[in-house]
């Protein structure tokens, strides 16, 4: 025990002892000159000072380059890189595989970070070795910099993230701080993709790493025309879709295909049409939930939340399916009765409940 405390203690202070930054700040720039310096300077007044702020300049055309020189000759810890357009995801890469840190902060050259997110992250990464990524609760802000909405009811805990993956985004992906042995030990962004490449990597990577929302708004997320979240709609779905795929498979331990996946979708924002379907949404979430509170779950407390948002997405699947299909609405209805007294989703009950229903 006290070996690894002393482990603990060097890791911890190696970087320090080394005379390396603690946190190496990653950012691609391509042709955003129009938000850099105020995404810059929101770096440069953070609180916690012992990080590099390293800049991928990907192939700019405008004056980009030249407003990181003016600002790289004000403080020595701005690294310029410079490429040729090669898209975001190799950007990052090599940002990253270029750091010295000990944590990845993610940054976008259009965002705005609260001077104190490095400081609220890394004490908790610090304070919490299991946790390796870390995100926070966020502002959407327009063009002009006002606010839009306020995501401050993003999932807090990794089991909570983990059960959003499936069906939503519960991470702000310039807002978050990576343990860069994250990516040493399981791979950096897909380069295969442009698109999307973050929420892929949070699946590829649920099942070995912990998550964790800081409780607090930290960053300001830009919402403009030119930005990636409003473009490429098509694009970024797709990805969204297959990197789903391997991670319900990868919970569940099945092989169910795109095809199936994309229906589970449907049914969530429809509703059911048949009773196969019905069949079907019943047997994945069965298995979701087994492997939640088997795996997922360490408290009563979090039992309560896998259960009560299974439930949830029942009843809104019922009142969805009620325009639509008697029998599966009434189906449905019951199904979310039990799920509510915990009797649906125990195996054994499900089973007979099944085969009953199949003998009708």
């Amino acid at each position: 025990m006290v070996h690894l405390w002393l482990e603990q203690l060097k890791n911890l202070n190696y970087n320090y002892i080394m005379g390396l930054p603690s946190i190496s700040v990653v950012m691609p720039v391509f042709n955003d000159e129009k938000y850099l310096k105020e995404s810059i300077e929101s770096i440069l007044l953070q609180t916690y000072e012992n990080y590099e702020f390293i800049i991928v300049n990907d192939g700019s055309t405008d004056s980009s380059e030249k407003i990181i020189e003016n600002y790289q000759k004000q403080d020595d810890r701005i690294i310029l890189l410079t490429q040729d357009n090669q898209g975001i995801t190799k950007s990052l890469n090599r940002g990253i595989k270029n750091s010295k840190g000990k944590y990845i902060a993610r940054m976008d050259a259009d965002d705005i970070c609260d001077s104190k997110r490095f400081e609220f992250q890394i004490e908790y990464l610090e304070k919490n070795p299991n946790t390796d990524i870390v995100g926070s609760m966020v502002s959407k802000i327009s063009e002009k910099g006002e606010v839009i909405q306020s995501l401050n009811d993003l999932p807090i805990e990794d089991y909570q993230i983990k059960w959003h993956l499936i069906f939503g985004t519960p991470l702000i992906h310039p807002a978050l701080m990576i343990r860069k042995c994250v990516f040493i030990n399981n791979g950096y962004y897909s380069d295969r993709l442009n698109f999307a490449q973050d929420i892929e990597f949070w699946r590829r990577t649920s099942s070995h790493v912990r998550f964790y929302n800081v409780p607090k708004i930290l960053f300001k997320l830009r919402i403009h025309n030119q930005s990636t979240s409003s473009m490429f709609q098509n694009e970024q779905n797709n990805v969204r879709e297959k990197s789903l795929v391997y991670y319900i498979n990868s919970l569940t331990g099945m092989n169910y295909n795109k095809k199936k996946i994309a229906l589970l979708i449907k049914m969530k924002k429809s509703g059911l049409h048949t009773f196969s379907q019905f069949n079907f949404f019943v047997n994945i979430l069965c298995r979701l939930r087994i492997v939640f509170l088997n795996k997922k779950c360490q408290s009563e407390l979090e039992k309560r939340y896998i259960n009560e948002r299974l439930s949830s997405l029942f009843l809104h699947s019922s009142l969805n399916t009620i325009r639509r299909n008697i029998f599966v609405s009434i189906l449905l209805i019951f199904s979310s009765i039990l799920i509510n007294y915990r009797i649906i989703f125990y195996k054994k009950t499900y089973w007979h409940l099944k085969q009953k229903l199949y003998n009708l």
